[in-house]
């Protein structure tokens, strides 16, 4: 299940993948190829969890983008987003 995902924000991200003990770094503005599905991302230190499944096809591009509030988007070229939300402490 590889996907590429793209961080659409200057700083760094990181992505805990399921079943995967360490997280993968996600550079700002930089690229990380991913073999599972994305559990949490961890972004200004704060936490975001996935909402829903994980219903990204194999080979698909990713974009992960803070567009503000409580949610980071993955979106697809499509369109199609997996939404992570920042449940507070």
């Amino acid at each position: 299940m590889p996907n590429t995902v793209h961080n659409g924000q200057a700083d760094p991200m990181s992505l805990t993948l399921h079943g995967v003990a360490a997280p993968v770094a996600l550079p700002g503005n930089g690229n990380v190829a991913v073999n599972a599905p994305i559990d949490r991302i961890a972004y200004h230190g704060l936490t975001y969890t996935r909402v829903g499944d994980w219903v990204v096809a194999d080979n698909v591009a990713l974009t992960a983008t803070y567009p503000g509030g409580q949610n980071i988007n993955l979106r697809t070229p499509q369109g199609f987003e997996v939404v992570y939300h920042y449940q507070g402490p």
